[in-house]
């Protein structure tokens, strides 16, 4: 069995300012002033949620907090998706969903610090959704390295298999996705479709690097050698 984790924001799409929007308005609403911008890049929605608060209110959110802000984000995560004229799939992404679908013995998952609900309404808006039964979102845990490890626990569960039996690979375009499958014993691709480069891959020990999802990229090489030429034809 080869399970196959993706993130999903730069990597598989870009919500074209959705999420930002839907949390500035929702941090608005809770505490009357726009919060103030943070690096989100490869980020969980919850440590997006707590530098947030500090470089803003100078102050952690308390744990009510959190939930109240994080439900009010949830419900209007779809609204700013559906209006968003710059939402868009990013190249070869669903070519090569589509291929991996059709391998035998290969099962695809999702690893994203996005909350879950809002990392199923992004893909439900790209079409992408009927690819994915499973994952590990940012509602499972605020480490990147903890919510991939519960991703390949649930992959393994739906499959009924051992992990002893499984080939793990993540695909992102953040370092920390680099990191946390690492971490996790997993073969790990740099997608250079965010803010990350090839020389950041490599410093973060990426097993493999391509410049994005399209055939021509070598993503498929580089697949087909991992899943030992057998998985894709």
């Amino acid at each position: 069995m080869k399970m196959i984790l993706f993130d999903i924001d730069s990597t598989l799409l870009k919500d074209g300012g959705a999420s930002g929007n839907s949390f500035d308005r929702a941090f608005k609403e809770m505490f009357s002033v726009l919060p103030v911008s943070v690096d989100k890049h490869g980020m969980t929605d919850d440590m997006v949620v707590r530098e947030t608060a500090q470089a803003t209110i100078g102050r952690d959110l308390t744990s009510a907090e959190v939930s109240r802000l994080q439900a009010r984000y949830v419900e209007l995560v779809p609204e700013y998706l559906e209006k968003s004229r710059s939402f868009n799939v990013l190249k070869g992404a669903e070519a090569l969903c589509k291929k991996l679908r059709s391998a035998p013995d290969v099962l695809l998952g999702i690893q994203t610090g996005n909350l879950e609900p809002c990392a199923w309404a992004k893909l439900r808006r790209a079409r992408l959704d009927t690819f994915f039964k499973f994952g590990g979102f940012g509602s499972d845990s605020a480490n990147r390295t903890e919510l991939v490890r519960i991703a390949i626990e649930r992959g393994s569960s739906i499959a009924k298999v051992s992990l002893k039996e499984t080939k793990i690979i993540v695909i992102g375009d953040s370092t920390k996705d680099i990191v946390a499958g690492n971490n996790n014993g997993a073969f790990t691709i740099g997608v250079a479709t965010g803010k990350d480069r090839a020389s950041d891959f490599a410093s973060a020990g990426a097993s493999a690097n391509v410049a994005d999802l399209t055939e021509g990229s070598g993503i498929y090489d580089i697949l087909h050698e991992v899943m030992d030429r057998g998985g894709m034809t």
